[in-house]
């Protein structure tokens, strides 16, 4: 990843800060991204965001 300041004209809490920039390959009208991989930290932290927000979580094949 390269490092850059914060581009001119963005105000804000980034002002002045470090930010990272993340080359973007451009994807397929229709097509979607693969699901991130979640190991238990980054489930476990998700969880506690949708609880922080009031949401509920379901696993995939709850209606099916």
């Amino acid at each position: 990843m390269e490092s850059t300041k914060t581009p001119p004209g963005i105000t804000g809490p980034q002002e002045g800060r470090n930010v990272s920039v993340v080359p973007v390959r451009p994807v397929d009208i229709g097509a979607f991204l693969p699901p991130p991989a979640l190991d238990g930290e980054a489930m476990k932290r998700l969880l506690s965001i949708a609880e922080k927000y009031g949401q509920k979580v379901f696993p995939p094949d709850y209606l099916g």
